[in-house]
Order: C-alpha cells, then sequence, then structure tokens
C-alpha cells in the first residue's frame, strides 16, 4: 500500500495511518494500531512521519520534471510574500521554471493539482499553512516573525493597526495571520491587543 500510494501520489509524504488501517480491515484500537506500525517499521522499510506511513522520512524521490515543477510552484508561492491571492488564482498563474524545464498553473501535465504542491511544501517546511485557505512560504513568514520580535523588544503590545503596518495585511488575512500567531504561542492576545508568546525567542515551528 506504500509503495502503491507513493507511485499514485508522488508529491505527498505518505499514506494516513487510519486510511491503512481501514483497508487492511485492523479493528482494534487506535493506540494498539499505532504501536503495531512503529513495530513493523524497521521490517517494512517504511517510517511513520507525524500520522502517516511513508516510503522515507523525505516522501517518495521525486523524477526531474516533477522536481522542477515543484520549484516553480515555490518561486511563485515566494512571490506573493505574505499576500496569499486564493487557491484559484495561485493555480492559473504561470509557474515558469528555469530554462530547460516546462510547467504551468496546472502541474504541467502531471495530473498532479495546485493544493499537492502546496502540501508538498508544507510537509518539508518550506512552506506553512496558515488557515483552511491560506499559504504563505516560510522564508516570508520568518521575516515576519522576525520583525515581531524587533517590535516586542521596544514595546510592549501591538495594536491590530500595528500589524497591518508591520505586515502589510488587510484584515481579510491579518486576521487569520495572527490567529495562526497566537495558536502557535508566538504572540498573545489580550483583549484587542497581541502580547509576545512564549514561543516567539524561538524560530517558528511548521504547523
Amino acid at each position: 500500500l506504500v509503495a502503491q500510494y507513493a507511485k499514485k501520489f508522488p508529491l505527498r509524504l505518505g499514506i494516513g495511518k487510519e486510511e491503512v488501517r481501514r483497508r487492511r480491515g485492523f479493528t482494534v484500537g487506535a493506540a494498539e494500531w499505532n504501536a503495531l506500525c512503529q513495530a513493523l517499521a524497521p521490517l517494512g522499510g517504511w517510517v511513520i512521519a507525524g500520522g502517516r506511513i511513508a516510503a522515507t522520512p523525505e516522501g517518495p524521490p521525486l523524477p526531474p520534471r516533477l522536481t522542477t515543477e515543484v520549484e516553480a510552484r515555490e518561486r511563485v508561492l515566494a512571490g506573493h510574500g505574505l499576500q496569499w491571492p486564493g487557491l484559484t488564482v495561485f493555480a492559473e498563474q504561470p509557474a515558469d521554471p528555469p530554462a530547460g524545464g516546462a510547467a504551468n498553473g496546472s502541474g504541467g501535465g502531471t495530473g498532479s493539482k495546485p493544493e499537492d504542491y502546496l502540501k508538498y511544501l508544507v510537509d518539508r517546511g518550506r512552506a506553512v499553512q496558515i488557515a483552511s485557505d491560506y499559504y504563505v512560504h516560510s522564508e516570508p513568514l520568518a521575516d515576519l516573525v522576525a520583525k515581531l520580535r524587533a517590535h516586542f523588544a521596544g514595546h510592549p503590545e501591538l495594536s491590530f493597526a500595528g500589524f497591518r503596518d508591520l505586515s502589510g495585511l488587510t484584515r481579510k488575512l491579518g486576521i487569520p495571520m495572527l490567529e495562526y500567531l497566537d495558536e502557535t504561542g508566538l504572540t498573545v492576545r489580550t483583549g484587542d491587543v497581541r502580547v509576545a508568546g512564549p514561543r516567539l525567542g524561538a524560530a517558528p515551528t511548521q504547523e
């Protein structure tokens, strides 16, 4: 199942443990299933990666053409900074690869969907899913965290207006971004303002 899934979905890290559990008809509890997966991994030639079973910790190796397309889609995402345009616009935007490659917004004919590329980047820490339809590249997010760290070094609080000036985000994206920062412990909401969160002193992990 792991090998078949990797061949069918090369951009995905691995098959979900719960999906394998259902397809194998394992009817005992989740804790027992998780223990069994961990115990069999060395024998099965696969690894447990969070809630998935993968061929390797990095997922299946990509063919050169698909690697080129992933890099092209990553450049498109990085070019937006924090200003995610939405999945529809992202999918329609051309992703021009370096000379010698060919890619487009629909995946260059490989059948991969735009969200598959985004999930691939998220799984490998090169992008972050802020909300259900809000993705940013990890580099502009790291820049935002650095700005927050600098702000709180000299100010005890941050209003939304201040965050808007700092990030360039309007309410449409600013609110979900602040909620993400709260959820990950980088900021803490106190009334109508934010204060520095317990994790602001460390680099953000990818959620």
